[in-house]
């Protein structure tokens, strides 16, 4: 299927785009598909300016991973960097969109930072033994992230949902939905999945999007999360850096935000696949009152001198709009 078709169902299904062109051994595609250096970057910029403007696409993702740490699948900084520019030439209406693994540290960001509008890390559960493991490593990437890009330039987080069918287990949709509160809760501004799996396959798991469906509702519903994420809404505190939020259990991860109106909303996580019973938070400078949970029915905790007390069951998020402003 050519960029075209991909255009024409996207649309027919109001969907956006981005498209990605190298992935994968970089040696195969250009010499295979591209024939060479000087004509890859031709035949990447033409489709860029035939597309430059199509409503349907979102942005560009010219190449995957330059930093992988297997030198089959890296590409060369040089090379990746030329075909970003090709982002700017062809198509300079677009953002540039550019996910990495993040193997070198905050150094990856750096260099990112300079190209790219918009920045992904992608850490996989399956990769790394498991859900809790997974977990860490996300927090750990999007905490690199975060030190270099602040809050000036958006990031996103791609959490797994299959990755191996052959050998690898889905993720379940309550750990689906546990990558995408670590993400938020770690300031990412989006969530994008991925999948190595084909829908239409009928060994594709039947509840496979059933976590991200979920999320979606919670992120887009009448009682959503996103417009926390974005201004004029504020992050004040990720994960306790601003020293406004404390947490008894360093399992639970936890972020403070504030909306145009001046409300407050905790959100939380239980990073482990087991309960964590009476996790302790303190707040600064939060009221007094009864704290209404999202999500859960209308639950409620009680709060007195900033400090409350509640129970997460195994990867639990909760959502806490504090009393006030």
């Amino acid at each position: 299927m050519d960029l075209k078709e991909h255009v024409i169902q996207a649309s027919g299904h109001h969907l956006k785009i981005i498209p990605n062109f190298l992935t994968d051994t970089r040696a195969y595609w250009i010499q295979n598909q591209y024939h060479g250096d000087p004509q890859s970057l031709e035949a990447l910029g033409q489709v860029m300016k035939q597309y430059a403007d199509d409503p349907t696409i979102l942005a560009w993702y010219p190449v995957d991973e330059w930093d992988h740490e297997d030198d089959g699948y890296g590409k060369p900084r040089l090379y990746s960097h030329l075909v970003n520019l090709e982002v700017r030439k062809n198509a300079p209406n677009r953002p540039c969109f550019m996910l990495l693994m993040g193997y070198l540290g905050n150094d990856t960001w750096k260099m990112a930072a300079e190209e790219a509008d918009i920045l992904a890390v992608d850490a996989y559960p399956s990769d790394v033994g498991g859900i809790e493991k997974g977990l860490a490593l996300q927090a750990e990437r999007l905490t690199e992230m975060r030190a270099v890009l602040g809050r000036d330039k958006p990031y996103v987080l791609v959490p797994e949902l299959i990755q191996d069918p052959g050998r690898m287990k889905p993720m379940t949709p309550v750990e689906s939905v546990a990558e995408c509160y670590m993400g938020i809760i770690q300031g990412a501004r989006g969530i994008l999945f991925f999948r190595n799996y084909h829908p239409a396959d009928p060994a594709c798991p039947r509840n496979l999007w059933d976590g991200p469906k979920r999320f979606s509702r919670e992120l887009f519903g009448a009682d959503g999360l996103a417009k926390l994420l974005l201004p004029p809404s504020k992050a004040l505190d990720i994960v306790g850096e601003a020293a406004m939020v404390k947490c008894s259990n360093p399992a639970v991860h936890a972020s403070l935000f504030e909306d145009a109106q001046g409300q407050r909303t905790l959100v939380a996580l239980n990073s482990l696949n087991k309960w964590a019973k009476g996790v302790r938070f303190e707040i600064v400078g939060s009221k007094d009152g009864s704290i209404r949970t999202r999500f859960e029915d209308g639950r409620t905790v009680v709060t007195k001198g900033g400090v409350f007390t509640d129970d997460f069951v195994p990867l639990q998020p909760h959502v806490y709009d504090l009393p006030g402003p």
